[in-house]
C-alpha cells in the first residue's frame, strides 16, 4: 500500500527551504499595480493598464490570467527569499517548499483535495500567464515579456484513497520579482487576514499597505479604479466600495468615501468622489477579526 512520505523523506529527495518563519511580505512595486486578474472566471485574451507613466500588458496562458488568488504562491515564495535575506544568506532564484507550510502560512492548516487542485492550477496560470511592462524593479527594466513562474517541478504521493496529492514543489521566481526582492528595499509585511478577503478587497487593503506610512492616503474613484484593475463599471464599483466602508473589513485599515461636488449639479463626477484610506489605531480591529478573536477565547 502506498504512503505518505514524511518530512525528512521529503528533505531527503529535495531540499527544503521551509518553513516560512516570519510574516508573508510582498514588493511594493507589484503590490501597487494591478498585475492579476480579478473575477474567479477565467480571464483569457489580453489586459491592458495604463496608469500614469506605467503601462501593463497581461496575455492569458492556456488556464487563463494568473489570478489575485493566485499570487499567494507568489507572496510566498517571495516572503522566503526575503526571510534568506534578512538572515544573511545566498539567495537563489529556485526555492522548494513543501505544500503543507505553503498552506500553513496563508491560512489553510487543514487543506483538502479541492485545495490542492486549486493549488496546481493556480502553479499553471502563474507560468502560462506574460506579463510586459515598462516598470522597474532593482533599478532595471525587463523588455519582453516574462512569466511570474519560470519553471517548476512537483512531488506528488500516491494515497491510500488512490489519488495523487501534492508533496513538494520547487520554483524558479522571474527576475522581475528576485530584482526587487534582492535589491530594492521596499518589502512590505501582510496582515494574516488578508487571505480571508476577496478579490476587490485584496486589491484595496494592497493600496492602502503600500500608500498608508505617513498618514491617511487620498485619492479619486476614477482613479481607484484603475489602480485596483477592475473592469467594473463606475456605478458598480462605487457600491462595492460603500459596502466596503460600511461593514469595515479590510484588516488594519478603514476606507472612507465622499463627494465634493463642484457647482450646482446633485450627482458627483468620477472624479469628484475621494476614497481615503487610513490606518486604524492600534487598539482598533475590524470587525471580522474581532469576531475571530472572540471565537478563539
Amino acid at each position: 500500500m502506498a504512503r505518505k512520505r514524511t518530512n525528512t523523506e521529503v528533505q531527503g529527495l529535495l531540499a527544503l527551504d521551509c518553513p516560512l518563519r516570519g510574516d508573508i511580505h510582498g514588493d511594493r512595486s507589484v503590490m501597487d499595480f494591478p498585475f492579476f486578474a480579478l473575477e474567479k472566471k477565467p480571464q483569457t485574451g489580453i489586459i491592458e493598464h495604463k496608469i500614469g507613466n506605467v503601462s501593463i500588458t497581461i496575455r492569458a496562458g492556456e488556464g487563463g490570467i494568473a489570478t489575485m488568488y493566485d499570487k499567494e504562491i507568489i507572496l510566498y515564495v517571495a516572503s522566503i527569499i526575503f526571510e534568506q535575506k534578512a538572515r544573511g544568506m545566498a539567495l537563489s532564484q529556485e526555492i522548494t517548499f513543501t505544500a503543507h507550510d505553503f498552506f500553513r502560512a496563508t491560512g489553510t492548516p487543514n487543506p483538502g483535495k479541492r485545495d490542492y487542485a486549486r493549488f496546481t492550477d493556480a502553479m499553471s496560470r502563474l507560468q502560462g500567464t506574460q506579463i510586459q511592462t515598462n516598470l522597474k524593479t532593482g533599478g532595471a527594466g525587463h523588455r519582453g515579456w516574462f512569466s511570474w513562474v519560470e519553471n517548476a517541478q512537483v512531488i506528488y504521493n500516491d494515497m491510500p484513497e488512490g489519488y495523487e496529492r501534492l508533496q513538494a514543489v520547487k520554483i524558479r521566481l522571474c527576475d522581475f520579482l528576485f530584482r526587487a526582492i534582492e535589491r530594492d528595499v521596499s518589502m512590505y509585511s501582510y496582515h494574516h487576514e488578508y487571505f480571508k478577503l476577496g478579490l476587490i478587497e485584496r486589491r484595496l487593503y494592497e493600496i492602502a499597505r503600500s500608500h498608508c506610512d505617513e498618514g491617511p492616503f487620498e485619492v479619486d474613484l476614477e482613479s481607484l479604479l484603475k489602480t485596483v484593475g477592475s473592469r467594473s463599471a463606475l456605478r458598480r464599483f462605487k457600491q462595492h466600495i460603500s459596502d466596503i466602508q460600511h461593514s469595515d473589513s479590510l484588516p488594519h485599515y478603514s476606507i472612507a468615501m465622499r463627494d465634493e461636488i463642484d457647482g450646482n449639479r446633485v450627482r458627483a463626477r468620477a472624479n469628484e468622489t475621494i476614497v481615503t484610506f487610513s490606518e486604524r489605531p492600534p487598539t482598533a480591529e475590524c470587525p471580522y477579526v474581532q469576531q475571530t478573536l472572540e471565537a478563539i477565547a
